[in-house]
């Protein structure tokens, strides 16, 4: 009996795809490789890459306003997602569809209180729908 596997970044890349999601918008970090080596497997969805977190939830939140689409972004870590939250707030208030995710440490490596690491649920709380980690 063959047993079939799947990687959680691909899964995450083809329930992108199941959704309708053709662009996600990024700004990459050591957290979102494992996405960023996936994107090969999936040529039908875009990346399209911002310097700026805040930017990626922006171009997101343009993307479906413009064009009517559920899109999605990822940001890196907690500070990421702290640069984000302005954007996020706008998208909150015009009803823009968005998948947000951010990249997050190892839960172990937040024994040692890391550069960069912290709980993202309570960051994101506030202004979304669902958090959860």
């Amino acid at each position: 009996m063959s047993v079939n596997t799947i990687t959680g970044r691909s899964a995450f890349l083809s329930l992108l795809k199941d959704e309708g999601v053709t662009h996600l918008f990024g700004n990459p970090g050591t957290t979102e490789l494992p996405i960023m080596d996936a994107l090969t497997e999936h040529p039908d969805l875009t990346y399209m890459m911002s310097m700026q977190e805040s930017l990626v939830v922006y171009m997101a939140e343009g993307y479906s306003r413009a064009s009517g689409k559920l899109s999605a972004c990822n940001v890196h870590v907690a500070p990421g997602l702290g640069n984000a939250m302005g954007a996020i707030y706008a998208a909150k208030f015009a009803n823009t569809p968005i998948i947000i995710t951010a990249g997050q440490q190892e839960l172990g490596h937040g024994l040692t209180e890391p550069m960069l690491y912290d709980s993202l649920v309570p960051i994101a709380a506030p202004l979304v729908k669902w958090a959860v980690e």
